[in-house]
């Protein structure tokens, strides 16, 4: 998978971490995550032009629903695809729930979002968040240590690119 990697700063900021610096655990989880994406892709493709979204094939997958909000070894990864209104409330559910974890919110690139239709166009940008939280934290301020807080931004896959084909999207084997 191709992906960026942030963290929320104690400042509230989204900075930016090399790629390297992404927990192995996590790393290992986003190989699987990619995987059940590219099969669940492949299998709505087949026959077709392409696909105009995957949300529920990727929301009812067994193996994705146990990679995403599972906690493992004080570590969750919470797919944050949803729209830019529930961002606050996912993002304070977790911070109580998961309080002494390591969170890592799993969002997708913009163009990589639209291009893919992984999610219907109202998913949450890195922008954006990075908005809500300089807003939310401009008048709340936290009174507990917290979880820390990491963004893995989907930008590609590893083995695949995505074609527009007839205002479908189809995934396609790299040359």
């Amino acid at each position: 998978m191709k992906y960026n990697i942030y963290t929320l700063s104690n400042d509230y900021k989204i900075d930016q971490l090399p790629s390297n610096e992404l927990n192995s655990e996590i790393a290992d989880r986003l190989t699987v995550i990619e995987k059940e994406i590219v099969m669940e892709y492949l299998k709505k493709q087949k026959g077709k032009l392409g696909i105009k979204k995957l949300g529920n094939e990727i929301r009812y997958n067994s193996i994705l629903k146990n990679e995403f909000n599972t906690q493992k070894n004080n570590k969750i990864i919470i797919k944050m695809t949803e729209n830019r209104r529930a961002f606050i409330k996912v993002f304070l559910d977790n911070w109580v729930s998961h309080n002494t974890s390591d969170i890592y919110y799993f969002i997708l690139e913009n163009t990589f979002g639209g291009e893919s239709n992984l999610v219907d166009a109202s998913f949450i940008r890195k922008n954006e968040i990075n908005e809500e939280l300089t807003k939310f934290f401009s008048y709340f301020r936290k009174t507990t240590t917290g979880p820390r807080v990491f963004f893995i931004e989907m930008k590609g896959l590893s083995k695949y690119h995505i074609i527009e084909n007839e205002g479908f999207s189809y995934l396609q084997l790299n040359n």
